[in-house]
């Protein structure tokens, strides 16, 4: 999927029930029921004893160690929606537009630490 020219969801898809019709769904779906979206965050570290009061401690942090990239859900709850482009002819609207410039977790992330303690 290429999110500067697909949208994720198909407004033909979507449809009312007739007037006085049962549905079985609930009356609205803010999230258009995705997964979950599981985030792993790792850590490893050591201590170094050099003396009786002195210690060096090291220490990694990942975050999103897996780098998953979660993309927001759609912005346009409106099936109605006339799909818009720039002038480059990328996608800017429209029913199931995500965008692309805005994701749900960042990137993968690291921090080391050292720590002396005399």
């Amino acid at each position: 999927m290429d999110p500067y020219n697909d949208l994720v969801l198909n407004p033909r898809a979507w449809s009312d029930p007739a007037q006085r019709q049962w549905g079985f769904a609930a009356p609205f779906h803010n999230d258009y029921r995705q997964a979950r979206r599981p985030t792993e965050e790792i850590g490893i570290g050591r201590i170094f004893r050099l003396r009786e009061s002195m210690s060096i401690q090291i220490r990694g942090e990942f975050f999103n160690a897996f780098n998953r990239v979660y993309l927001n859900s759609p912005a346009s709850g409106n099936p109605a929606a006339s799909v818009t482009r720039n002038a480059r002819g990328e996608l800017t609207g429209g029913f199931g537009f995500i965008n692309p410039a805005s994701v749900a977790q960042p990137p993968r992330n690291a921090q080391l630490l050292l720590r002396v303690q005399l």
